[in-house]
């Protein structure tokens, strides 16, 4: 899954504000791609960026909605929110305590962390996603969830996820990295590269990861297509071969009940990856280049700018 940062912008008439920056889509979708990466997915779609795709990625690039996993995450979490007398009213998190204290704060925090990757998880196993989760900040939540939480109940759908999440383990992915100073060789066969059946086949493979079963022999095709595809001239002067770590569900050992079916019904279960390194060396070309930019409401942009 992609992420826009945002913009801190002043129109011509002094209008301030912050808004997230249509402009940085095209350089990690770019950058995501080249990484073997089959296709983006945001979870934010204003139509002023869907025309910011390159037309060589267009088919590439997915606009999800997130309600109905961030719906999931709050259902399964609701024993939590209960017990916590935390409220979530759309967009914010509260108390409904009159005077909650720092305890009180601390908890609100814990619970908006673990719904946040659980939002994630529940959107990449209904997609197919590959997602960016931090384990070891959701691990801590979880652990500190199950020794606060009273009722049983509400430990039990915690132990499900921390039984979920101790399952994965990294392991070393194939993919292509883009050598940093042939930035013009890759613009020129970019297009080339992400029809190529090598790297058709590299990426398709990369979504067996999420299956526990198909996972090893996964990753020996997509080795073998990664070697493939830099024995064509067109690649071997814009890419090496590279690994990155991936963490997968392995060997999951968790009750299959009525409350834990919407993470095991597909049999998916979404690789987990880091996007620290694509993302930091998109946004650093990207402030390069310094584009324009870009409001996700045009129409609410030039109002401001009248």
């Amino acid at each position: 899954m992609g992420n826009i940062p945002m913009t801190e912008y002043e129109t011509k008439n002094g209008s301030k504000g912050a808004a997230r920056d249509g402009s940085f889509i095209p350089y990690i979708v770019e950058e995501i791609i080249s990484r073997s990466a089959y296709q983006v997915v945001f979870d934010y779609k204003p139509d002023n960026f869907i025309s910011l795709v390159p037309s060589a990625l267009k088919e590439r690039v997915d606009w999800v909605d997130t309600k109905a996993s961030s719906r999931k995450a709050h259902n399964y979490l609701h024993p939590l929110f209960e017990e916590l007398s935390v409220t979530y009213e759309g967009f914010g998190y509260g108390s409904k305590k009159e005077n909650p204290d720092s305890e009180d704060h601390e908890n609100i925090h814990m619970l908006m962390n673990i719904v946040a990757n659980l939002e994630k998880l529940f959107l990449s196993i209904e997609e197919s996603l590959q997602v960016d989760v931090d384990l070891m900040s959701l691990n801590k939540s979880l652990e500190q969830a199950r020794t606060i939480i009273r009722s049983s109940e509400g430990r039990a759908r915690v132990s499900i996820l921390q039984g979920l999440m101790n399952s994965y383990h990294t392991v070393e992915a194939p993919c292509l990295i883009a050598v940093p100073t042939a930035s013009e060789i890759i613009v020129e066969h970019f297009q080339r590269l992400v029809n190529d059946a090598h790297y058709l086949e590299l990426s398709n493979n990369a979504n067996q990861l999420g299956f526990a079963e198909k996972s090893k022999h996964a990753i020996e095709i997509m080795r073998r297509k990664a070697s493939d595809l830099l024995k064509n001239k067109y690649f071997k002067k814009g890419f090496n071969q590279s690994a990155k770590a991936i963490s997968l569900a392995t060997q999951v050992h968790i009750p299959e009940t009525e409350v834990a079916e919407p993470l095991l019904s597909k049999g998916y279960l979404p690789p987990i990856i880091s996007l620290y390194e694509p993302l930091s060396k998109a946004k650093k070309l990207w402030e390069k280049h310094s584009p324009r930019f870009i409001h996700p409401n045009s129409e609410f942009y030039k109002k401001l700018e009248e």
